[in-house]
């Protein structure tokens, strides 16, 4: 769909593997039919590269992006880099919408439960939870600024 010149512009942006989690990317799929649908023109970007590589050209995508809101299927290596770019984003005028995809108590189970050694298992959770106090700390700004 083309944008007409009042039209806000969405763009969904997801590292994800579509044969692995085909839910997930019915998820994105239906979330961008139904922006179309009420009048915005929304578009998909899957990035399915796997590995580092894959979440850096994530960040190149969001970096590009002149989507008037932007949707972002929160990393756990993009952390480190995402706050920076947002910021940028967020005076350019556009409006960020992260997507957290499973509660923290799901996410937690599942690292504690995976076949890795112990200190891939904390890495893993302190990377977490780094991306749960930023999303924390981004809502509130979302909160303090509306």
């Amino acid at each position: 769909m083309l944008p007409k010149k009042d039209m806000k512009t969405v763009e969904y942006l997801a590292h994800l593997d579509i044969n692995k989690y085909p839910g997930v990317y019915k998820k994105i799929k239906e979330t961008v039919e139904t922006l179309n649908l009420i009048k915005y023109s929304a578009k998909e970007t899957i990035i399915s590269k796997k590995g580092l590589k894959g979440h850096f050209l994530l960040l190149k995508e969001l970096i590009n992006s002149n989507a008037d809101i932007i949707l972002i299927r929160n990393t756990l290596y993009a952390i480190f880099f995402l706050p920076i770019i947002v910021l940028i984003k967020r005076i350019q005028g556009k409006h960020i919408i992260i997507d957290i995809p499973t509660p923290i108590r799901v996410i937690l189970r599942e690292i504690l439960l995976k076949k890795i050694s112990i200190i891939s298992k904390i890495i893993r959770i302190i990377f977490f939870l780094l991306i749960e106090f930023y999303n924390m700390l981004m809502n509130l700004h979302i909160l303090v600024s509306a």
